[in-house]
C-alpha cells in the first residue's frame, strides 16, 4: 500500500471521491460525515489515506486514523473499499503492522458489516469492532 498526501492526495482525488461515495452507499453508512470530511482530515494530516493499484489506476483505499481514547492509542479505520477481487482482509497484515508502528492498543472500525471472519478474536461493540494488538 502506498500513502497519498499533499499533492499526491489532489491529484488522485478525483478517482477516490466516488469510490468513498459508493462505498458509502453499499454499507449503509450512517456516520453523518461528507466526502470533503475525509479530503479535509487528510491534508492536515489527521487522516491517513493508502492506497492500492498499478500506475496511476487506484483500485482500493483505506483511510485511518491514529486516535487517542482516553490516554490510549488506537488506530481506526475511518472508510476502506477496493474494487473486486481485492478486499481489505487481504491489508490486514499491513494495517495490523501500522498500528504497531503507531504504538496503538488496538485497530477500531464502525461499520454496520461484520469482521468476525477476518478478526475471530474481536469484539463488536455497538457496530464498534476492536482488535487487540
Amino acid at each position: 500500500m502506498i500513502r497519498l498526501d499533499g499533492d499526491s492526495l489532489r491529484k488522485a482525488w478525483p478517482q477516490l471521491r466516488p469510490m468513498i461515495e459508493k462505498a458509502r452507499k453499499k454499507s449503509g453508512c450512517t456516520d453523518p460525515f461528507i466526502v470533503e470530511d475525509i479530503y479535509h482530515q487528510c491534508m492536515i494530516q489527521d487522516t491517513f489515506c493508502y492506497v492500492t493499484g498499478e500506475g496511476s489506476q487506484i483500485d482500493g483505499v483505506l483511510f485511518l486514523r491514529p486516535v487517542n481514547n482516553f490516554g490510549e492509542a488506537e488506530l481506526h479505520i475511518w472508510i476502506g473499499t477496493f474494487q473486486r477481487p481485492a478486499k481489505l482482509s487481504d491489508h490486514i497484515g499491513f494495517v495490523e503492522g501500522l498500528g504497531r508502528h503507531f504504538k496503538a492498543k488496538r485497530i477500531t472500525c464502525l461499520s454496520p458489516r461484520m469482521f468476525d471472519k477476518m478478526w475471530p478474536d474481536a469484539r463488536a461493540v455497538s457496530k464498534r469492532f476492536e482488535k487487540e494488538l
